[in-house]
């Protein structure tokens, strides 16, 4: 199957049961707009690791395992679920394909401005209603309480303006007993996803900044992120009421075999690949395990639930 269509036009990322995943041609220009404006915000001259995370069917396919894997089987068709912070919508337009009552909240502002009128363009691109992708901040959810049953969250808490204030909207509009699955970068761990960099994280916003000018990239990002660590989510999720609740710097476990099926992607995760293979000797088995036991990993997993 050759992914992208001779004329360049548009771009087929996979199939869902039946169902090819158009990315349309005005999508693909607007994301290409988006990543070009972001990545001047971290010095760089190249896109196509936004553009590969942006729609990747792998990614999303894998996702929706990792949250498909707690719910039983008979009931996971019958939750609703939120995701928020949808991105360009990929993954909400994956869920209603696989039959999922799913859908996603998207500020698009700022340096994200346009991706809540991509997101609906896939939505529509798809055969599916652009209402299920709103525009809408995760500290001021625009839902009742108790009205899902499984909230997603992927890389967007390190962005929000109060993270505190979201973990608390995602905890009211959750039902007795729902589940959050929650991933974020991890800023004990010596790198920066968005800048591709190996960065003294751990040592705060300021050194990372004065790093950052000896590779001459801009800084100002920076003071858009929160630099979450394990045992700061622990103190927004214990102050937002969810008890129980797991961190971990993987699900370690197979969801379910899900009818997808991923064609061959015309977009490369580039970025970053000298600085993950400078820090690849923190994977050997005996240095993982004291990284994990400090809590020092790329990326943290949280699944909770809220109170019955």
């Amino acid at each position: 199957m050759v992914a992208v269509q001779q004329n360049q036009k548009s771009l087929v990322v996979g199939k869902v049961s039946d169902h090819e995943i158009v990315i349309t041609e005005e999508a693909l220009m607007s994301s290409r707009k988006l990543a070009w404006a972001l990545a001047k915000l971290f010095g760089l001259d190249e896109i196509e690791s936004s553009l590969a995370a942006y729609w990747s069917l792998e990614v999303r396919k894998a996702q929706w395992r990792d949250v498909l894997r707690l719910p039983s089987d008979q009931k996971a068709k019958d939750f609703r679920y939120l995701e928020v912070g949808c991105g360009l919508g990929l993954f909400v337009c994956v869920g209603n394909l696989l039959g999922f009552n799913c859908v996603g909240v998207e500020p698009g502002e700022e340096e994200y401005q346009g991706s809540v009128e991509i997101a609906q363009q896939i939505l529509q691109a798809n055969g599916l209603p652009n209402h299920l992708i709103q525009r809408g901040r995760g500290e001021a959810l625009k839902f009742s309480d108790n009205s899902f049953d499984v909230v997603c969250s992927f890389q967007a808490v390190e962005h929000v303006g109060n993270p505190e204030l979201m973990l608390r909207e995602i905890e009211r509009v959750l039902k007795p007993g729902g589940m959050l699955f929650l991933q974020c970068s991890n800023y004990l761990y010596p790198y920066e996803s968005h800048y591709g960099l190996i960065l003294p994280c751990p040592m705060g916003k300021k050194m990372t900044g004065l790093c950052l000018c000896l590779y001459r990239r801009p800084s100002y990002f920076l003071a858009h992120l929160n630099f979450v660590t394990p045992t700061i989510l622990r103190d927004w999720l214990h102050a937002a009421g969810f008890t129980p609740f797991n961190l971990s710097d993987n699900p370690n476990q197979d969801g379910p075999e899900l009818p997808i099926e991923v064609y061959p992607s015309p977009f490369n995760f580039t970025r970053g690949v000298t600085a993950r293979r400078a820090l690849s000797f923190l994977r050997f088995p005996g240095i993982k395990n004291v990284c994990r036991l400090l809590g020092v990993y790329p990326q943290i997993t949280c699944v909770a639930w809220k109170n019955v």
